[in-house]
C-alpha cells in the first residue's frame, strides 16, 4: 500500500539491508506528486539521511556514517552500476587493494566501464570511471561484500590495467610496490590468456619488465615467450619522459628511462 512518507520509505529500504533506491522506485511507493517528491529528497539531503549519487539515484547514508558523509563504495557501486545498465568491474588500485595488495587505501575508488562517465565527487565520495571498449566476463570475478556482492578484476587484469593507466595509479613506483604485493596471485598462463586480448604490445613489454624488476621471472615466463613470437620494437618504460641514453632491457625490448624504487 503507498504512503507519503519519504523518510519511512527510505528507513523501510535500509531495514532489508539495501541503501540505494531510484526517483522512479520512490514515485512508485509514494502516494505524492514528482514536486513533492523533489522536496522530500531535497529535505533528507539537507538533513544528510541521504547522498544524491547520479541524478535520480540516492544513496541512504545510516546514522553511524552520517558523520562520514556516506558508506564505502563497495556498499553500493554494483546498485548504481545496474541503475545506469552498465558492465563494469572494480579496478586498478582499488581491485589491488581488495586483492590484498593495498600498500596504502586509495583515496578514490577506480571503476572500469564499458560506457563513458564523469567522476562522482559527493561529501567523502570519490569515484573514478575508466572506460574499456572490450570490458568482458572473462576478465573479472563476483566478490561478497556486506551489502551482495560487485564485480572485481581478476589478479591478472589488474596487473595490466594498473600499467594502462600508470599516470593514475601513481606512476612506476607505486605501481611496483602494489605490483610486488599482487605477485603471489598471478598465474602465468592466465597473464598470458590476458595478455592476447586486445592488449597492446607496449603494455606487456613495461608490465613485464615491471614483473620481473619485482621478483617475477616464474610469472613472466609464458608471456616473454609469445612476446618474442610477436613483432616487438623497443619501447621506453616511460613513454613520457626522454629516453636519450636510457639502458635497454634486450628481454623486453625496454629502456629504462626512470629510476624505480619500491615504497616501504
Amino acid at each position: 500500500m503507498k504512503n507519503g512518507n519519504l523518510y519511512e520509505f527510505v528507513q523501510n529500504i535500509q531495514s532489508r539491508g539495501e541503501y540505494t533506491f531510484s526517483f522512479e522506485d520512490a514515485l512508485k511507493n509514494l502516494s505524492i506528486s514528482q514536486i513533492a517528491l523533489r522536496s522530500a529528497l531535497q529535505r533528507l539531503q539537507t538533513k544528510k539521511v541521504i547522498v544524491r549519487l547520479h541524478e535520480k539515484f540516492y544513496l541512504i547514508v545510516p546514522v553511524e556514517y552520517r558523520k562520514a558523509g556516506a558508506l564505502p563504495p563497495t556498499w553500493f557501486i554494483d546498485a548504481l552500476m545496474n541503475h545506469l545498465n552498465c558492465d563494469y568491474y572494480v579496478g586498478l588500485l582499488s581491485a589491488a587493494a581488495l586483492q590484498g595488495a593495498g600498500h596504502q587505501q586509495p583515496q578514490q575508488f577506480q571503476v572500469v566501464v564499458n560506457k563513458i562517465f564523469r567522476p562522482i565527487h559527493k561529501n567523502r565520495i570519490d569515484i573514478q570511471f575508466f572506460k574499456k571498449s572490450y570490458l568482458k566476463d572473462n576478465q573479472k570475478i563476483k566478490l561478497k561484500t556486506i551489502t551482495g556482492y560487485l564485480w572485481v578484476s581478476k589478479p591478472e587484469i589488474t596487473a595490466i590495467d594498473l600499467i594502462t593507466h600508470i599516470k593514475n595509479v601513481g606512476y612506476l613506483n607505486n605501481v611496483v610496490t602494489v605490483l610486488t604485493e599482487l605477485l603471489e596471485r598471478l598465474d602465468p598462463k592466465k597473464l598470458l590468456e590476458s595478455a592476447k586480448d586486445k592488449v597492446p604490445l607496449a603494455i606487456l613489454q613495461r608490465l613485464g619488465y615491471l614483473l620481473d624488476f619485482c621478483g617475477g621471472e616464474k610469472v613472466t615466463c609464458l608471456l616473454h615467450e609469445w612476446l618474442m613470437q610477436q613483432k616487438i620494437q623497443i619501447i621506453s618504460l616511460r613513454p613520457d619522459k626522454h629516453a636519450e641514453g636510457a639502458i635497454v632491457s634486450k628481454k623486453w625490448n625496454v629502456r629504462v628511462n626512470d629510476i624505480i624504487e619500491v615504497d616501504e
